[in-house]
C-alpha cells in the first residue's frame, strides 16, 4: 500500500480522533451560554414565585394532579395525555417532596440545556457565529423563558427534538452508529412528551441513509440502529396506557382523536372548536352514526371515533379544509395570531408580536441562504416541515410554535451573521453562502497591487522553471 493511499485509508480514524479536541473547544462558549440562560431562567422564575401554585389555565394543574397521585397513592390516572412529561414531574416530585420550586428548577436547567444544543447545531451546520446567535437569541427568548416557569411539556419536549437533530447531524456527518442510535432514543422519547412532530422520525430516517458516509451496510445498520433505539423507548407508551383506567395497551395517547375532531370540524377555525355540544356537531355526529362512540366513556373508544369524524369531514370538505390549513399556518406562525398564546398577562400580544416579528424576516432569509448548505440544514429542514405538516393536520398556536423556535433561530442566527458580514466587513465569519461572501467582498476595498520580481532559477534564464516571488524590484 502506497503512502497516499494509508494517509486515505487513515483519514477517518485521524478525524474521529480530532473530532473531541475540537468539540473541546468550544466547551467554554457552551458553558457561558448555559449559564446566561440558566440565569435569566431563574430569575423570572423568582419573580413569578418559584413555589407559586400552577395556572388555572392549560394543562399544568392536570399535569400536576397525575403526577402527585403517582407519587402519593402509585395510581396511574392519565388517560388523555402521553406519559413523559407526568413521569418527569413524579420522579422530581418523588426526590423533592413534592416541591414546585424543584420542579421550575429542573426545567430551567433543562430549557438552558437547549440553548447549549442549539450552539451545536449552529456550529454543525453554519458555523461558530451562527451557532452563538442561535444560541444567544434562545438564552432570552421570552416564550421559552416563560413556559420553562410552567408545568407543560414543551420545555423538555424542545430539548429533545434538539437533541434529536443535532445527532443526526452528527451521524450523517461522520457515519456515527452512536449518533444514529441516539437521533432514535431523543426521537422516542420526544414522542412520549408530545405528538406535535410524530412526522420527525420517518423522515429523519429516511434522509439518513442518503447523506451518511460509508457502505450500505453500514447505512442500515445507521437506520436500524435509529429505529431499534426509538422502537425501545416507545415501548414505555402501551405499557403505560395499559396501566391507566382504561386498560387498554394503546400506541396513542387519548388525546390525539379529540384534538384532530376539535381541529376540523363543521365549525373549525384554525385553533380548536370542540363541537360536540353545537347543533352542527350533533348533526354531523349524528348522521354518521357516531353518536353511541363519540359518548362512550371508555377515552380509547372516544378517540377512535373522533379520528373517523375528523377524517369523514376532511374527505366530505376538501375545500374546506385547504381554506382550514391558511388559518393554521397563521396562527402557527404569525406574529398576530388568532389563538390563544402561550400566556394570558396582558403583555403577552406584546411581546409575540415584538419578538416574533422581529425574528421572522431574518428566519426566512436564512430559510433561503441555507440552501447552499442544504446537506448540514436538512435536518433542521425536516423539523420545521414536519412542524408545518403536523400544524395542517390538526391546528396551529404559538404555543406549539415554541418547541420549533430553536431550530428557527438557527436559521436567523444564519442571515444575522450574512447581514453583519455585509455591513461590517471587519466581522470574521467561518461560512457564507457565496451571495453573503460577494457581498462582503464587494465591502472590502481592494488592497494595492504589490510588484512582483521574477527570481531565476539556477540554470540562468527565466523558463518553465521560474519562480514567482514577492518583493521589491
Amino acid at each position: 500500500m502506497t503512502g497516499a493511499v494509508a494517509q486515505a485509508h487513515g483519514a477517518p480514524a485521524r478525524q474521529a480522533r480530532e473530532l473531541p479536541v475540537r468539540r473541546r473547544r468550544h466547551l467554554p462558549f457552551g458553558l457561558a451560554v448555559f449559564a446566561l440562560a440558566l440565569a435569566v431562567r431563574c430569575a423570572f422564575a423568582l419573580h413569578q414565585g418559584l413555589a407559586a401554585p400552577p395556572p388555572g389555565w392549560g394543562d399544568d394543574l392536570d399535569y400536576d394532579l397525575i403526577a402527585r397521585r403517582l407519587v402519593t397513592s402509585h395510581v396511574y390516572q392519565n388517560t388523555w395525555f402521553p406519559p413523559g412529561y407526568p413521569l418527569l414531574l413524579a420522579a422530581v416530585y418523588a426526590l423533592s417532596a413534592g416541591s414546585l420550586a424543584a420542579v421550575r428548577l429542573v426545567q430551567a436547567a433543562l430549557s438552558a440545556a437547549t440553548c447549549w444544543v442549539v450552539y451545536a447545531i449552529g456550529r454543525e451546520a453554519f458555523g461558530r457565529q451562527a451557532g452563538w446567535v442561535a444560541a444567544v437569541l434562545l438564552a432570552v427568548y421570552p416564550g421559552h423563558v416563560y413556559m420553562a416557569w410552567r408545568l407543560m411539556a414543551e420545555t423538555p419536549f424542545a430539548l429533545l427534538i434538539a437533541l434529536a437533530v443535532l445527532a443526526t447531524q452528527r451521524a450523517a456527518a461522520h457515519g456515527s452508529l452512536a449518533a444514529a442510535a441516539g437521533a432514535g432514543l431523543a426521537l422516542g422519547a420526544a414522542t412520549l412528551f408530545k405528538s406535535n412532530l410524530l412526522l420527525l422520525a420517518p423522515l429523519l430516517a429516511l434522509w439518513l441513509p442518503l447523506a451518511m458516509p460509508g457502505s450500505r451496510r453500514r447505512r442500515a445498520a445507521a437506520v436500524a440502529a435509529m429505529a431499534g433505539a426509538g422502537a425501545l423507548v416507545l415501548a414505555a407508551l402501551p405499557l403505560a396506557n395499559r396501566l391507566s383506567p382504561a386498560h387498554q395497551a394503546a400506541w396513542l395517547p387519548g388525546n390525539g382523536g379529540p384534538t384532530l375532531w376539535w381541529s376540523n370540524n363543521p365549525l373549525a377555525d384554525g385553533y380548536f372548536v370542540d363541537p360536540d355540544e353545537t347543533p352542527a356537531g350533533r348533526a354531523f355526529i349524528a348522521h354518521h352514526g357516531m353518536a353511541a362512540a363519540a359518548a362512550a366513556r371508555d377515552p380509547f373508544v372516544r378517540g377512535r371515533a373522533d379520528r373517523e369524524l375528523a377524517v369523514d369531514w376532511i374527505r366530505e370538505h376538501p375545500g374546506a379544509f385547504v381554506a382550514l390549513a391558511g388559518r393554521k399556518l397563521w396562527n402557527a406562525w404569525s406574529p398576530l395570531p388568532h389563538a390563544a398564546l402561550f400566556s394570558r398577562e396582558p403583555a403577552a400580544a406584546r411581546v409575540q408580536a415584538l419578538t416574533f416579528g422581529l425574528l421572522l424576516p431574518f428566519i426566512a432569509a436564512g430559510l433561503w441562504l441555507a440552501r447552499r448548505r442544504w446537506r448540514q440544514a436538512m435536518p433542521l429542514y425536516l423539523a420545521v416541515a414536519s412542524y408545518a405538516v403536523m400544524t395542517v393536520v390538526f391546528y396551529g398556536t404559538p404555543r406549539f410554535t415554541l418547541v420549533i423556535v430553536p431550530e428557527l433561530l438557527v436559521f436567523a442566527g444564519l442571515a444575522l451573521c450574512a447581514a453583519a458580514a455585509r455591513l461590517v466587513p471587519s466581522v470574521a465569519v467561518p461560512w457564507l453562502p457565496p451571495a453573503a461572501a460577494r457581498w462582503r467582498r464587494s465591502a472590502v476595498p481592494p488592497a494595492p497591487a504589490r510588484p512582483l520580481a521574477l527570481a531565476r532559477p539556477r540554470g540562468g534564464a527565466c523558463g518553465p522553471g521560474a519562480r514567482q516571488v514577492e518583493g521589491e524590484v
